[in-house]
C-alpha cells in the first residue's frame, strides 16, 4: 500500500441478481496507484467476462510503460479495454452484446487523474460535503443536464438504463477523461461505485456514511444501505483516502447538478473549479439501441407534425371548395358570327351553308326591259275606247293590235309569283290589261 494513500473495496451481488457481473481491480503500476471500477452488461455471463476483462486490460494497459501524459494514458488504457472485450465478442457469439461501464482512478505522485465511460460513478468526499466528479454517460442524465427533470427523478425514470457509452459495444469508443488533476488535501476521500449503490442510495444519504467511521466500516454501512433500498442490482464501492499531500485545499470540478451544489460543508479549505456546462472531454458516440430509440422519436415527431400540416391544407381546400359564381370578364372582345345574334346561343348550322338570296320586294321602279312594257301601255289605251262600229273606223283598231305588245312588255319583268299582284287603278297602264286577240273580235 502506498504511504500517500489507503482504500478498501466492497462488492455484493444484492438481493435480486443470480451473479455478480461487477468487478473492481487495483494495483500499483509504472505509472502510479490504479483503481478500476467496472459495471457489465450482456447477461450474467456476458456481463461479468467484459467488466473482468476491462479491469485487467487497464491494469495491464497502465504498466506497460511509462506516460508522460497521464490523462491521455487513461483514455488509450480505457480504449485498449474496449478493444479487448469488442474482438472476444465478436469471436464469442455467446458473448455477444456484452459491455461494461468503467471509472478509472490514478494516483500519480500528488495528483489525481480521473476517467470514465457509462453511469459507474466517481464522488470526492472533502470538508464534510459530497461531490461528483464524474458525470453519468446516460440517457436520464441529458435530461437532467437539459433542465427537464431534476436529479432526484433521474433514478425513478424508466429509461434510466439507457447509456449514451459503453465498453465493448462498438469498436471505438470516446472515455471523458478529465484534463487537468485533481489536487487532494490530506483526509480528502474518493468513492467510485456502480450504480446499484448511487442508483439507490442518494448523495445526502451516502454522505452522512462517509462522515463517520473507517473505510471498512464506511464501505460496509453503503452496501447494507443499498440492499435496503431494494438491492435489486449488484454493489460495488472502492474507497481511496489520501493520506499524505502537499496541498492545504483541494481543488477540482464539481459536476454536481444544480440542486445538489450545497451538499458539501465550504467551511474547509476546499477550492471547486466551476462546472463546465458541456462536458470537454463527451462525445456523441452512443449505443446503437439508444441511437435508434432517439431516431425513432425524431421520424414520430416529424411524421406527425408532417400529419397535422397536411390536416389544415386538406381542411381549406374542403371549405373553399364551393362552386365560384362566374364573373363577367372584363375588357375581353366580344366573338360575334355573321348572321347570327350574339346575344342568344348559337344553333347548330350544317356545314357549308348555302346563304338564300336575299328576296326583293317588288317595287316600282322600271327595270331596264320595263320600257318595252309602257310601249304597251300606250295599246292599252286603245283598248278602253268607245265599241267600234261596222264602219270601216273599225280598222282603226289596229291601235289595239299595236297594244299587244303590251303583254309582251308586261312579261318581261321579273316577280315574285308568291307577291300579290297590285290591282292597277282604272286608266293604269300595267300588265291585267289583256289585249283583244288579233282581227278586233271584240269589235264585234
Amino acid at each position: 500500500m502506498s504511504e500517500k494513500l489507503k482504500e478498501f473495496g466492497l462488492t455484493d451481488v444484492g438481493l435480486v441478481r443470480k451473479a455478480n457481473e461487477d468487478s473492481m481491480g487495483s494495483g500499483q503500476t509504472r505509472n502510479g496507484y490504479v483503481f478500476v471500477v467496472c459495471d457489465g452488461m450482456g447477461g450474467h455471463v456476458g456481463g461479468a467476462t467484459a467488466s473482468s476483462i476491462a479491469v485487467k486490460s487497464i491494469l495491464e494497459f497502465m504498466d506497460s510503460q511509462d506516460l508522460t501524459d497521464i490523462p491521455s494514458g487513461i483514455s488509450s488504457a480505457i480504449q485498449f479495454a474496449n478493444e479487448q472485450i469488442y474482438a472476444t465478442a465478436q469471436m464469442d457469439p455467446n458473448l455477444k452484446g456484452m459491455g461494461t461501464t468503467c471509472t478509472v482512478l490514478v494516483v500519480h505522485g500528488d495528483h489525481v487523474h480521473i476517467g470514465h465511460v457509462g453511469d459507474s460513478r466517481i464522488y470526492l468526499f472533502t470538508a464534510g460535503g459530497l461531490h461528483r466528479i464524474t458525470k453519468d454517460h446516460s440517457f436520464v442524465q441529458s435530461l437532467v443536464d437539459q433542465g427537464i427533470i431534476p436529479d432526484a427523478e433521474a433514478e425513478n425514470h424508466p429509461r434510466k438504463n439507457e447509456l449514451l457509452k459503453a465498453l465493448g459495444i462498438r469498436p471505438n469508443v470516446e472515455p471523458t477523461v478529465n484534463e487537468h488533476p485533481i489536487q487532494p488535501k490530506v483526509g480528502d476521500v474518493f468513492m467510485m461505485c456502480s450504480d446499484g449503490l448511487c442508483g439507490l442510495v442518494n448523495d445526502a444519504s451516502m454522505k452522512k456514511i462517509l462522515r463517520e467511521g473507517s473505510l471498512e466500516q464506511q464501505a460496509t454501512t453503503l452496501i447494507n444501505a443499498a440492499k435496503a433500498a431494494g438491492g435489486h442490482d449488484n454493489i460495488t464501492v472502492q474507497l481511496i483516502e489520501i493520506t499524505s499531500s502537499p496541498f492545504t485545499a483541494s481543488v477540482f470540478v464539481d459536476m454536481n447538478p444544480a440542486d445538489l451544489v450545497n451538499t458539501g460543508d465550504m467551511s474547509g479549505k476546499t477550492t471547486i473549479i466551476n462546472t463546465p456546462k458541456k462536458d470537454p472531454f463527451e462525445t456523441t458516440a452512443e449505443i446503437p439501441a439508444v441511437n435508434e430509440e432517439k431516431k425513432k422519436s425524431k421520424l414520430f415527431l416529424i411524421g406527425g407534425i408532417a400529419f397535422l400540416i397536411v390536416l389544415i391544407i386538406l381542411f381549406f381546400i374542403y371549405n373553399n371548395k364551393t362552386e365560384p359564381t362566374p364573373e363577367p370578364k372584363k375588357d375581353e372582345p366580344k366573338e360575334f358570327k355573321i348572321g347570327n345574334n350574339p346575344n342568344q346561343p348559337e344553333e347548330k348550322q350544317e356545314e357549308n351553308p348555302t346563304v338564300a338570296p336575299k328576296k326583293e320586294t317588288p317595287t316600282n321602279k322600271p327595270s331596264p326591259t320595263g320600257v318595252t312594257g309602257k310601249t304597251g301601255t300606250t295599246g292599252a289605251t286603245g283598248a278602253t275606247s268607245p265599241k267600234p262600229t261596222n264602219s270601216s273606223t273599225g280598222a282603226t283598231n289596229t291601235g289595239g293590235t299595236s297594244g299587244a305588245t303590251g303583254p309582251t312588255g308586261t312579261t318581261i319583268p321579273q316577280t315574285d309569283p308568291t307577291t300579290p299582284t297590285e290591282q292597277p287603278a282604272p286608266g293604269s297602264t300595267g300588265p291585267t290589261t289583256t289585249p283583244p286577240p288579233p282581227g278586233g273580235k271584240d269589235g264585234q
